[in-house]
């Protein structure tokens, strides 16, 4: 995945390329699955009546349903 300021790099390379050879640049973007999501983002798309079962854990979901705080949980392995 890419973030913003990849794109932000790579616009004025594109563009400088673009005038010095003439190949049009051309930028895709990655399916949702291959974006960060943060946690932020998936409270507030909840919160406003929207689905993130496609985004998060079933776990996750159950809670955010019961209405318990979402926290973080260490990471293992």
């Amino acid at each position: 995945f890419r973030f913003s300021s990849d794109f932000d790099y790579d616009l004025p390379m594109a563009t400088i390329n673009r005038q010095l050879t003439g190949v049009e640049p051309v930028f895709l973007p990655a399916e949702g699955h291959y974006l960060p999501l943060f946690s932020t983002l998936i409270k507030e798309v909840f919160t406003l009546g929207g689905n993130v079962s496609e985004f998060v854990p079933r776990s996750v979901l159950k809670r955010l349903h019961s209405g318990e705080p979402v926290r973080d949980q260490p990471r293992r392995g």
